[in-house]
């Protein structure tokens, strides 16, 4: 029989393999002996259980290297944000983020942690990371905004609540703060606009009729 091909490795097993030697489970050697092995069958198994077919990993092994290399879990760290134990939640985003799996969502959902914590700026850049990463949508945009108004970069800010609202116009948050911004920056008359369309895409938000009244208030002090 004709000796066949040694298999090829994709990113994920090669990390699986690295980080089993880092952890003095393997060998460079052993790993070699397994792929000629492994050349020699006709049929092929997944590689790791040709490694435990040759007794040089047993399954236990394999099961927490697995998990060391996939990241943390959506619902351990759910658990974490949960607890409120922030710190701990960024720390397995930004090794979830590492693995690369789900990254646009690991960076948003870490700027959005980075944020809670007043860390605004490192929030900015997880959230245009993520932008890079996957496609627009209007929470994440949201969120860019929201980072820049309580940095006071409020033209940035409008733009970023712009760009949600063109997904979603009537994201009533975005509208909301989108105002909250034009009024800071010196623009009541595009504010007061922006509460209006607001309260009437969900009158049963009060949130931006008591912006609304409180700006018209200020206004009619400065007009008298």
């Amino acid at each position: 029989m004709p000796k066949l091909p040694v298999r090829r490795l994709d990113r994920a097993e090669k990390e699986f393999l690295a980080r089993a030697c880092r952890e003095g489970l393997l060998t460079i050697e052993r790993i070699r002996e397994a792929l000629a092995y492994d050349a020699r069958r006709p049929s092929r198994k997944p590689f790791v259980f040709v490694l435990v077919e040759l007794g040089y990993l047993d399954l236990e092994a394999i099961d927490r290297l697995v998990a060391e290399v996939a990241g943390p879990t959506w619902e351990l760290i759910d658990d974490l944000v949960f607890h409120r134990r922030y710190e701990e939640a960024i720390q397995a985003l930004t090794r979830r983020i590492e693995t690369g799996e789900d990254r646009a969502r690991a960076l948003h959902f870490r700027g959005r942690m980075l944020a809670m914590l007043g860390r605004h700026g490192e929030a900015i850049a997880d959230f245009e990371r993520a932008l890079e990463a996957g496609p627009e949508q209007p929470r994440m945009m949201f969120d860019l905004g929201s980072s820049h108004l309580a940095r006071r970069s409020f033209p940035e800010a409008v733009r970023a609540f712009d760009r949600a609202l063109a997904i979603d116009p009537g994201c009533v948050d975005a509208l909301n703060n989108r105002a909250i911004a034009l009024a800071m920056s010196g623009d009541p008359v595009a504010a007061q606009e922006s509460w209006r369309i607001a309260i009437r895409s969900d009158r049963r938000r009060r949130t931006a009729q008591h912006n609304l009244a409180h700006l018209l208030r200020v206004c009619a002090r400065h007009a008298a």
